[in-house]
């Protein structure tokens, strides 16, 4: 296979037909790249913006940043190559949310890597249907989204871009604390009283004012104003570098608190898994948990074994604290499937299975 330069992550593809959701596979690759995929726990950061946000990628994520012009029209991603062997490697997905990321290239095939084509809903079209796509699949699986306020048109245009989000709201089914935190990178003036007035009629603006329930599909919202261009590359981006960690500190935290933090492997997943969701119901919840039990589905009949079971024993006069033991080591058996988690030690399946059989005679 020819080796791949290519960092895309998603575009739409406009055909004859309808439109095409392409997937280059993009995020498997990543994640076969990691030292330990099934017990890393990856945190996605997402770029939006245009110049201002691509000097950002150099030297937050510097390691492995390529400016291809002929990437610029679709979603990219990349890893923070320094993170690869750590707990929580870093992956950063940009694109140009204000402009036009669909592509007339369908048909043309790329040898160095597989794509995967989804159909899309036609009744979706053109900026709804970029916004769709962001919000419904993109925002679930992101912990942090930078938005470069001065590449889009200013403060008002980063205010409008965020409720229109909002208003389209979150597909997924995790806790609404397991949401975006929202960072709007802005230069400095030469007034911080200015400064500082403009940052708060933004979050009243974004928070207060308007009807759309913004916290419903975002985290909390900060503002990171940038120095003035005089200093190196390296030190204007330092302040925002530490506003990044700091959010994805937090969502750490909460992610762990909700029981929502995922292995690469899981990620991936889950990842593919709402890509076909996407396609199929773009306007229906994404659940993470029947998504968990794809390959290993509840039985239609499982309340009712449960019932006569339950049943069963009362009519044996057997103890209720055993009956209620075994069902809830049946329950935790059968969400713990071969090679699905890592967590449980060999010992402590044994011992289940061990429990199990001992009540069963």
């Amino acid at each position: 296979m020819a080796k791949c330069e290519h960092s895309f992550f998603l575009e739409v593809a406009v055909g004859q037909a309808a439109p095409q959701l392409v997937y280059g596979c993009r995020l498997a690759r990543l994640v076969g790249e990691l030292s330990e995929p099934s017990t890393q726990l990856p945190q996605m950061i997402f770029f939006a913006g245009r110049r201002l946000k691509n000097q950002a990628l150099r030297q937050v994520c510097h390691s492995n940043y390529r400016g291809h012009s002929h990437h610029q029209r679709c979603i990219n991603i990349r890893t923070d190559n320094r993170t690869l062997r750590s707990l929580q490697p870093r992956f950063f997905v940009d694109c140009d949310p204000i402009g036009d990321f669909t592509s007339q290239d369908f048909g043309i095939p790329r040898i160095c890597h597989p794509e995967k084509v989804f159909p899309l809903d036609t009744s979706f079209q053109g900026r709804y249907l970029q916004d769709l796509i962001l919000s419904r699949l993109i925002f679930p699986f992101i912990d942090v989204l930078c938005i470069f306020a001065d590449d889009i048109g200013g403060l008002g245009a980063a205010r409008n871009l965020l409720l229109a989000w909002a208003k389209i709201g979150s597909a997924s089914s995790l806790s609404h604390a397991v949401r975006p935190r929202v960072v709007i990178v802005v230069g400095a003036t030469q007034s911080t009283t200015h400064d500082i007035l403009d940052d708060e009629e933004f979050l009243h603006e974004l928070l207060e004012a308007g009807d759309v329930p913004f916290l419903a599909a975002f985290g909390d919202v900060r503002i990171s104003r940038l120095p003035p261009e005089g200093l190196s590359p390296e030190a204007r981006f330092l302040g925002l570098a530490e506003d990044i960690s700091r959010g994805l500190r937090d969502m750490r935290r909460i992610r762990d608190r909700h029981y929502a933090l995922f292995s690469a492997t899981h990620l991936e997943s889950f990842f593919r898994l709402a890509l076909e969701h996407v396609s199929a119901s773009p306007l229906s919840s994404f659940n993470f948990i029947r998504a968990a039990r794809y390959q290993n589905p509840l039985d239609g009949a499982f309340t009712s074994h449960i019932t006569n079971f339950l049943k069963l024993g009362n009519r044996t006069r057997a103890p209720y604290d055993i009956m209620a033991s075994y069902i809830a080591s049946a329950i935790l058996m059968d969400a713990y499937p071969t090679g699905m988690h890592r967590t449980l030690d060999l010992s402590d399946i044994v011992l289940h299975r061990v429990d199990s059989c001992r009540l069963l005679s």
